[in-house]
């Protein structure tokens, strides 16, 4: 499966697409926000991706990271490592949801 690339560092599984489609037309003021498993999750990869309202977001906790087209997609604060990382979204069918693979 092809990576689709959206700046230096995010790249998105094109089985995603569908996904990121869906949200943008859903969700008027849509941001993706990368943020960590609960604390209770066992043997989780990568890390969740999920869709919120920009007016939800609180703005000191997530930083920008990128953009889908017109979707800004922004990662926990402290999350990720200080140097330059590469980020790929991709769609999990088990559990219909997205997450973010760091490379």
């Amino acid at each position: 499966m092809a990576d689709l690339e959206f700046g230096e560092n995010l790249k998105v599984k094109e089985n995603a697409m569908v996904a990121i489609s869906q949200i943008r037309d859903q969700l008027e003021d849509a941001v993706i926000a990368i943020v960590d498993h609960p604390p209770d999750s066992c043997c989780q990869i990568g890390f969740h991706a999920i869709p919120v309202s920009r007016s939800e977001l609180p703005e000191d906790r997530f930083n920008k990271i990128g953009m889908i087209e017109e979707l800004e997609v922004t990662v926990e604060a402290g999350l990720l490592p200080t140097e330059p990382t590469d980020i790929t979204l991709g769609f999990d069918d088990d559990s219909g949801t997205l997450v973010a693979y760091v490379n």
